[in-house]
């Protein structure tokens, strides 16, 4: 569910990046073919070459025409894409490993080498990977509303909007890996005397 979600992202950015060179060119007045796919048989070559131009530039959407006339922005609408995507991908990392984790501790509990001591901090333990499980998949959603707005085709989003997505992004990114990295970092518990072997600790993913 996670590649399909994170692979659909990918071949989204792919046809942007591709739509926007075949806009450049078609504007230019290079035919590639793709006239009719952008805006439809009544915007087919015609004479009048103002007048075709002027007619395809209607069609655009305001976040192609945007992205067409302002190099700066197109370079932070790209980066801020990149951003959020790659923020998805950390937190994808972040619940594989929490739930090789709750796995790890679910096992332990069950067996009876374990002080109540340990016990007891093994179970605070999951409780704390449960809950940051939920922030993650909340956090997820989150970004996921940003992508969504980014993709808003008739309200382009704004500069300051992108920085404060990229912001934000950081701030959830930063959170996760801290907390994370704070419950795990102790994963491995000592074991008692009758213990038949160590168990395992959990490598810390970078986040």
């Amino acid at each position: 569910m996670e590649f399909e979600k994170e692979h659909r992202q990918d071949e989204r950015a792919a046809k942007r990046a591709q739509d926007l060179d075949d806009l450049h060119n078609e504007m230019a007045g290079r035919d590639v073919g793709r006239i009719n796919r952008f805006f439809g048989e009544a915007a087919a070559p015609r004479s009048e070459r103002e007048k075709q131009k002027a007619e395809r530039e209607a069609q655009f959407t305001n976040l192609q025409l945007l992205l067409l006339n302002d190099p700066e922005y197109a370079q932070l609408f790209r980066e801020t894409e990149t951003k959020l995507r790659q923020a998805q991908n950390r937190l994808d990392v972040a619940l594989e490993t929490i739930q090789a984790e709750r796995a790890r501790i679910e096992e332990a509990l069950l067996g009876k080498n374990l002080s109540d001591e340990q016990r007891r901090d093994e179970k605070e333990k999951l409780e704390a990977l449960i809950e940051l499980e939920d922030d993650i998949r909340a956090g997820q959603a989150e970004i996921g509303e940003m992508q969504e707005r980014m993709d808003d085709q008739r309200g382009p989003t704004s500069e300051d909007s992108m920085h404060d997505f990229t912001d934000r992004t950081d701030d959830i990114v930063t959170d996760i890996k801290d907390r994370l990295s704070e419950i795990t970092e102790d994963a491995k518990p000592e074991t008692s005397l009758e213990s038949k072997g160590p168990v395992a600790g959990v490598a810390i993913p970078e986040l």
